[in-house]
């Protein structure tokens, strides 16, 4: 659609996509000499829509034009083998009716101030039974001790309890580009917005790994110390015996974020001046990507892309943010 002369455009599309044979990394047996096969299975459906609006807002006497891009996707998982579930790695899941790589782990709803906070139901004559870790005959948590989400009511944790705990997939993604001109001047922006989207902080989840002695991150001194101590971090105990630091909802984070991916800049110089030294044309220009990022994620980059696997992504194991790159050019015209 076109609007005030063709000033104002407007395009719109919808989709919906399934895809059958799915080519995947499949881990196999050790003793084949071998980590993973690719493998083709499952079913995936895809569907949403993407909008784009741009246009000139100013022309004369500095032309100033832009472009809008909007989408959503939602995309489910339509078949595996047998219906079962599968598992790309320790903290994604893929499930038939649910979103792609979903994270799947417990839910966490703080950490014990005390022993005595841990109260699981009581009896008609007051006395109290406490959450366990494992089985009934199991551990009892205590103050410090993550307190995790029962999903079945039993009193217990263990595998029973896992669940869906974020979903990487945004609500809303898209761009925005602008451009200025001004006689032989020319800038322009562009940025990038993913939002709603959730990422899994594996890095702090790794590094504040009880079982080793090592460094820890910074969150550690916000640990849970005495009773009494209101935090979300639990207790540092060598071994992790209550498995505080297992797959969970508490290294899931928001990630949101605006990236400003592209900035140029380009002058073209006047031709009476060029016609002095030779040249039909010149132009100096200036070009930097991934200037600036707008996030409330806590690791080095939001637009994580750690797994190769398309089941496993929005795992954050560490991979290199995207660097800053600066490129000066000069193009000349004989």
């Amino acid at each position: 659609l076109s609007f005030l002369s063709g000033r104002i455009n407007l395009t719109a599309d919808v989709y919906l996509k399934n895809t059958d044979n799915l080519l995947f990394n499949v881990q196999i047996p050790d003793q084949t000499g071998y980590n993973s096969i690719p493998y083709n299975f499952g079913s995936l459906q895809n569907k949403g829509f993407d909008f784009e609006l741009n246009g000139t807002i100013i022309n004369s006497p500095v032309i100033w034009d832009a472009t809008f891009t909007f989408g959503m996707n939602r995309n489910k998982i339509t078949s595996l083998p047998g219906g079962q579930d599968y598992r790309p790695n320790n903290v994604s899941l893929a499930r038939v009716g649910q979103p792609v790589g979903v994270f799947y782990g417990f839910k966490t709803l703080g950490v014990y101030e005390r022993d005595e906070d841990n109260v699981y139901q009581k009896d008609g004559s007051g006395n109290v039974t406490q959450y366990r870790k494992g089985s009934s005959t199991g551990p009892v948590y205590k103050g410090g001790d993550e307190i995790w989400q029962d999903v079945n009511g039993d009193g217990v944790i263990n595998d029973e309890d896992l669940q869906i705990i974020g979903n990487p997939s945004p609500d809303f993604f898209g761009g925005i580009q602008t451009n200025f001109s001004y006689k032989n001047l020319r800038l322009g922006l562009f940025f990038n917005y993913v939002y709603g989207n959730e990422v899994y902080n594996n890095v702090v989840n790794s590094i504040d790994d009880y079982q080793f002695d090592t460094n820890y991150t910074i969150e550690q001194l916000r640990r849970w110390k005495s009773p009494g101590d209101h935090t979300d971090v639990p207790r540092l105990v060598k071994g992790d015996p209550m498995q505080n630091n297992a797959v969970s909802s508490r290294y899931v984070e928001d990630g949101s974020f605006i990236r400003l991916q592209t900035i140029s800049l380009n002058y073209l110089l006047p031709r009476q001046l060029l016609s002095h030294i030779g040249f039909n044309s010149a132009s100096i220009g200036l070009n930097v990507t991934n200037l600036l990022t707008w996030s409330g994620y806590t690791g080095y980059d939001p637009e994580v892309s750690s797994s190769s696997n398309p089941l496993g992504f929005g795992v954050d194991n560490g991979a290199f943010p995207k660097s800053k790159s600066y490129n000066l050019s000069v193009d000349l015209k004989f």
